[in-house]
C-alpha cells in the first residue's frame, strides 16, 4: 500500500465551498474509481484556506489508473476553487498503526521530521522501539507514520491525535519531561546520530466528511 498526502489551497474565504464540493461530489467519485480516503482536515491554527487530506492506493500503478479514470469521469469537474495543490507520495512504515482511530472533537497534528542523509533508519528505529510507546503512555494517539516515496528520502511524516487542546499541552509536556525519552535522546546523540535536523508541524481538525474523526 502507498498513500498520497495532498494539500489544497484556496483563495481567502473559499475553503467552505471546497469542503462542500468534496463532501457532495469528489468523495463519491473517488469511491467509484477505487481511491480510498484515509482522512480530511483543515488547519486549526494559522492559514485557514487549506484542505489537507490523505488517500490510499494499492501501488503506484493502481494510483495512476485511478487518477486517470477519475479525471475523465463526467461526474467530476474541477471545482475552480483551488489556487495551489501540493502532493507527496508516502510509504507506511512497518510500525504504522493498521486501523487507527481518533474521536469526536479530537485535535490532529501533522509532523514532518527531516534528518541528515542516511539517518532515517535510526529515526524509524527510535519511533518503533521507544517514541510510540511513550506517546501512548502520555495520551498521544498514534495515527500514521510514513516515509516519502519520491524525492526527499530523509523525511518522516506522521500524524498523532489528542483529545483536546488542553490534553495536547499536558501530553506534550509529560512526554518531553519523561526520563525514558530524555535518556533515548541522549543515547541517540551519543551514538553519533542526532537524527532530527528540522521539524515542521501543522495542527489540524477533521472535516465533517473525514472517515477518520
Amino acid at each position: 500500500m502507498i498513500n498520497e498526502l495532498r494539500i489544497y489551497e484556496t483563495l481567502p474565504g473559499g475553503l467552505p465551498a471546497l469542503n462542500e464540493y468534496f463532501a457532495n461530489v469528489t468523495l463519491d467519485v473517488f469511491k467509484k474509481h477505487g481511491i480510498k480516503s484515509f482522512g480530511y482536515w483543515t488547519e486549526e491554527v494559522g492559514t485557514s484556506n487549506r484542505l489537507v487530506y490523505i488517500l490510499e492506493f494499492d501501488n503506484l500503478a493502481q494510483r495512476t489508473d485511478a487518477w486517470n479514470s477519475f479525471r475523465s469521469d463526467p461526474d467530476w469537474k474541477p471545482s475552480g476553487l483551488t489556487v495551489r495543490i501540493h502532493n507527496t507520495m508516502l510509504v507506511p512504515t512497518t510500525y504504522s498503526p493498521k486501523n487507527p482511530t481518533g474521536g469526536d472533537g479530537w485535535i490532529y497534528e501533522l509532523r514532518q521530521y527531516d534528518t541528515e542523509p542516511g539517518h532515517i533508519p535510526a529515526l524509524n528505529e527510535r519511533f518503533a522501539n521507544i517514541t510510540m510507546g511513550l506517546f501512548e503512555k502520555h495520551g498521544i494517539r498514534n495515527i500514521g507514520y510514513w516515509t516519502e516515496e519520491i524525492g526527499v528520502n530523509n523525511r518522516l511524516d506522521y500524524i498523532v491525535a489528542y483529545e483536546s487542546w488542553s490534553a495536547r499541552e499536558i501530553s506534550r509536556k509529560g512526554f518531553q519531561e519523561d526520563p525514558e525519552w530524555q535518556e533515548a535522546v541522549r543515547n541517540s546523540q551519543a551514538a553519533g546520530k542526532p537524527i532530527i535536523k528540522t521539524i515542521r508541524n501543522t495542527l489540524l481538525k477533521p472535516t465533517s466528511f473525514s472517515p477518520l474523526r
